[in-house]
């Protein structure tokens, strides 16, 4: 599970080194169209609010996991070291949900793959989600200027 792990947050760093070095001018000139151009700007928006949802369950959807890291990647306000902490979390959940049933029961997974599945991004989203908490919390989000907080306005 250690190396599982490992292979898979070094394939989403050399994903994110590509999305760097290709740059965001490179990739805004392919998607040069505006219904293009509006969907990476959504993509931008939800990536540096939701990073950490969408790194860890890109991580169990095909395709998903390189599109995410590929985009992390140009996008100039997501730094490498904010990506690292989600990757890290999404690797080791994944080789965990992986690796965990055949090392308990020293045999294959005999379930249907949608049970897999199923099971990866409810720990997936419950990881996300705890992140994004912390996050949240660790923001000291406070109200705006000039407002009360809710429990004072009463």
């Amino acid at each position: 599970m250690v190396a599982a792990a490992a292979g898979a947050i070094v394939g989403d760093n050399i994903c994110f080194a590509i999305g760097t070095l290709v740059g965001e001018r490179t990739v805004k000139r392919w998607f040069s169209g505006p219904k293009s151009q509006a969907r990476l700007i959504w993509a931008e928006r939800m990536l540096d609010e939701r990073g950490a949802y969408i790194i860890i369950i890109g991580r169990f959807i095909p395709g998903g996991r390189t599109a995410v890291t590929f985009s992390a990647g140009y996008i100039p306000t997501f730094p490498w070291r904010r990506f690292i902490v989600y990757d890290v979390a999404a690797g080791c959940i994944w080789a965990l949900v992986r690796g965990a049933p055949r090392v308990l029961r020293r045999e294959d997974v005999r379930e249907p793959p949608f049970v897999g599945l199923l099971i990866a991004l409810g720990i997936a989203l419950s990881v996300g989600l705890a992140i994004e908490v912390v996050r949240h919390s660790a923001s000291g989000a406070r109200p705006e200027p000039g407002r009360a907080p809710a429990a004072e306005s009463r």
